[in-house]
């Protein structure tokens, strides 16, 4: 996890988190884009789409982080 995203959620901690895996990501047929975050709630919202089975991997990446409590994909 980035130093940063410790202090606060934000779209661009978000990002960052995603970062690593998303050369695989792309390369499996993925796409996601960050949305929206909700640092009261620890709710990330992305928009995905690709292979339905990556979703589960999107939101292990995530759920890593102490800040990020839910992922919701629009």
């Amino acid at each position: 996890m980035q130093p940063e995203a410790d202090n606060s959620l934000s779209v661009e901690a978000v990002e960052k988190l995603l970062a690593p895996v998303m050369p695989a990501l792309k390369g499996l047929g993925g796409s996601v884009k960050v949305n929206s975050v909700d640092s009261a709630t620890g709710a990330v919202f992305l928009s995905y789409s690709g292979p339905e089975k990556l979703v589960y991997g999107i939101e292990l990446t995530l759920m890593d982080s102490e800040l990020i409590n839910e992922v919701k994909f629009d």
